[in-house]
């Protein structure tokens, strides 16, 4: 029922030319199930006509291999053939000379560090063109590759590194060369949304917060994530991968800012992040941010079991703060686990929960691991996680950690309808429960 409304809000977005929206409603849906075709063909269309052809030409290729269209109508080859056509004509026609593309002069700089993506790399450079940026380049792959030249265009004192497996060293080199008041990062495979630009000038020209959050549309998630920052107060990256900057002050969000994110492999990406992830966790075990990472990095390639249990030891590490919550702890968390490997003892499970609930109040977390359960079958655990996750929004700001209301009150909403369909139970007590709950 909810795929079906999808859909067909999706048809009507598209037929009144409202891409932007048609392509967030089919993302939301592929959250919910991935495997549905229509989707993929109203985003590779969406796509087109915007003119992001490689994103258009990923989701018809997607499309493709879910099966022939139950009317053959689309040719997916013909489709694909005139993309990359499209492709090519668009790196002759848009590239810039290194007279017009490095502005040292400008108030904003975009930071980009890149190894082997020399088809996506343009694209990404291309995006910021508007903003008339200095672009501060870090290039770690093969310096006789073309992508090298590339990078030269647009950053004639592209720094080359040997790359180290640590994000923050890369990313540190881009600031210390950077001259520009405000930096902006970006990967090389990821694109701002044009309308955007005027508002990216407008917070350099006028915002005395040093701060900003942007929107990034990275496949089935939406999600807000400081893009933005002021080069004073000798900022530093931090953390192996998955880095950030740690702010002093809490962020300005932008939620019509976009930046598009057109990851391809995700499983040769996340096996690079959890090699990083492990290396790190030898040096500190107890270091509950890469547990947390790891846990989203298996959750990414589908491996549950072990995304559950770098979550167990990111919500252990994060609540022993002292001895009394440590043991309170490992009281409610013995309970989880049985209730998990048995599913026989839901008044376990609930008594841990609602225990747990009252420790960690990281919103990300509770819908992390609602989609870990979900993805495993376990549709009832799903469902009172996604419940705490909407309780946790409420945080706007924990120590390091930004969580956003309407993200967390909107989408598990929807992934709860699904678990009620699924786990025909009644959820009435666990709703009233959780709406008269005590939050700390």
């Amino acid at each position: 029922m909810i795929e079906k409304e999808f859909e067909q809000i999706a048809k009507t977005q598209f037929h009144n030319k409202q891409f932007q929206k048609c392509i967030q409603t089919c993302y939301k849906c592929i959250s919910i199930n991935p495997a549905l075709q229509w989707t993929y063909d109203l985003l590779g269309y969406s796509y087109m006509n915007l003119s992001m052809h490689s994103q258009s030409k990923g989701c018809f290729a997607v499309a493709k291999t879910l099966g022939s269209n139950e009317q053959k109508v689309i040719n997916y080859d013909k489709l694909l053939e005139l993309l990359t056509d499209k492709e090519k004509q668009y790196r002759i026609d848009k590239r810039l000379t290194p007279e017009k593309s490095n502005n040292p002069s400008s108030k904003i700089a975009i930071n980009l560090i890149t190894k082997n993506d020399e088809p996506r790399l343009e694209k990404a450079l291309e995006s910021a063109k508007d903003l008339n940026p200095e672009y501060i380049i870090i290039y770690t792959g093969d310096i006789k590759a073309k992508e090298y030249e590339i990078c030269r265009w647009y950053d004639p004192k592209c720094t080359y590194t040997e790359w180290k497996d640590h994000f923050s060293e890369i990313r540190n080199l881009a600031i210390e060369r950077t001259t520009a008041d405000w930096i902006i990062w970006l990967d090389s495979d990821e694109e701002i949304e044009q309308s955007s630009i005027p508002k990216i000038l407008e917070i350099a020209k006028t915002s005395s917060n040093p701060y900003h959050k942007f929107e990034l549309i990275h496949s089935s998630i939406k999600m807000k994530q400081m893009r933005m920052f002021h080069k004073s107060g000798n900022k530093k990256w931090e953390f192996a991968v998955h880095e950030r900057i740690v702010p002093t002050t809490l962020p300005e969000n932008h939620s019509d800012i976009h930046i598009i994110h057109n990851i391809q492999n995700v499983q040769k990406s996340s096996a690079r992040n959890i090699n990083i992830i492990n290396r790190e966790l030898e040096k500190d075990p107890s270091n509950f941010d890469y547990h947390f990472y790891a846990a989203v990095e298996y959750h990414l390639i589908n491996q549950q079991m072990k995304a559950l249990s770098h979550a167990e030891k990111f919500l252990f590490n994060y609540t022993t703060k002292n001895n009394d919550v440590k043991k309170m702890y490992m009281r409610y968390l013995k309970a989880w686990i049985c209730a998990f490997h048995l599913n026989n003892q839901q008044k376990s499970a609930e008594i841990a929960f609602g225990q747990l609930v009252h420790n960690c109040n990281i919103a990300e977390f509770w819908s992390l691991l609602g989609d870990i359960y979900l993805n495993l079958g376990k549709f009832d655990h799903a469902y009172r996680l996604f419940e705490n996750a909407i309780i946790m929004g409420q945080y706007k700001y924990d120590g390091l950690w930004a969580t956003d209301l309407d993200k967390y009150d909107k989408y598990p909403k929807i992934k709860m309808e699904y678990c009620k369909t699924k786990a025909g139970v009644d959820y009435t007590q666990f709703e009233t429960e959780i709406n008269t709950a005590i939050i700390p």
